[in-house]
């Protein structure tokens, strides 16, 4: 295992973890997913600041009830103030804050005003801890990640971005089919390499692959893009729906646990 952090580290997006960093979460996910109740009160005495723009009822309720299960005190509230004088004060009381946010620039200037690590738990730039979820489910039902093809079908979302960088340290391959003007940052596919293939059409994207993304329904997405029975008949036999709202809570407790106590050991 990875040798122990300094704290305050945040989780900002999938960018902020090495390689061995991400599967070393990943491990500590699996094994709270295992083993619930051995980590009760890995976190006591702890707060966690859950602060939300607007309601989220499934991820208030993985978020808050991953905070309590670890033993920990989670404060949930929208936020009311400034960026800057929220930091401050949440930083004051709480341990740690996990934000979910429309506004990615509210979540960086969070964090950059804050002395406790910060969590992205949703931005509409990207979702981290949505893309570790899908990463260990996809590792629960195939073994290994580094092979592994999937398909992003749709368009450029914050679920899309983070799943890339995961493949990016994880030796997946994301097979992106979507309209041009929906597809992935031209940044991120450079910096991506061969961890991205961009498709001409949904049929070549899910060819063979063992897992199918479908990106949310909007109005302006071709139904050349939509995904049917039909175009997941062309994927790998074993090949699964990633479902859009993951089970988050063994992720958000690896995340928590590791980012409040700076800790990585198991």
């Amino acid at each position: 295992m990875i040798a122990t952090v300094t704290t305050p580290r945040s989780l900002l997006g999938i960018e902020d973890l090495a390689a061995d960093e991400l599967h070393a979460l990943l491990d500590l996910a699996a094994l709270m997913k295992r083993h619930p109740l051995a980590w009760r009160g890995a976190l006591e005495g702890r707060a966690v600041a859950c602060l939300f723009e607007r309601p989220w009822t499934r991820g208030r309720v993985s978020l808050e009830v991953a905070v309590h299960r670890l033993g920990a005190l989670p404060v949930v509230l929208e936020r009311s103030g400034g960026i800057e004088e929220t930091a401050r004060l949440l930083s004051s009381y709480c341990d740690a804050i996990a934000i979910r946010t429309d506004h990615h620039r509210d979540l960086l200037d969070l964090a950059a005003h804050a002395t406790v690590p910060v969590i992205n738990a949703l931005t509409d730039a990207a979702h981290p801890c949505r893309a570790l979820a899908d990463c260990l489910t996809l590792r629960e039902r195939f073994g290994e990640l580094a092979g592994l093809e999937v398909a992003y079908v749709g368009g450029r979302e914050p679920a899309m971005h983070s799943l890339i960088e995961a493949a990016i340290r994880t030796g997946m391959t994301v097979h992106v089919a979507a309209p041009e003007a929906l597809l992935p940052d031209p940044a991120l596919l450079a910096r991506a390499g061969t961890a991205v293939r961009v498709c001409e059409s949904a049929r070549e994207a899910v060819t063979d692959v063992v897992a199918v993304y479908a990106a949310a329904a909007r109005s302006d997405l071709p139904s050349a893009f939509s995904v049917t029975p039909e175009l997941l008949s062309y994927a790998a036999p074993r090949a699964v729906m990633v479902d859009a709202s993951p089970d988050l809570l063994p992720v958000e407790q690896a995340v928590l646990r590791v980012l409040v106590t700076g800790d990585w050991e198991i």
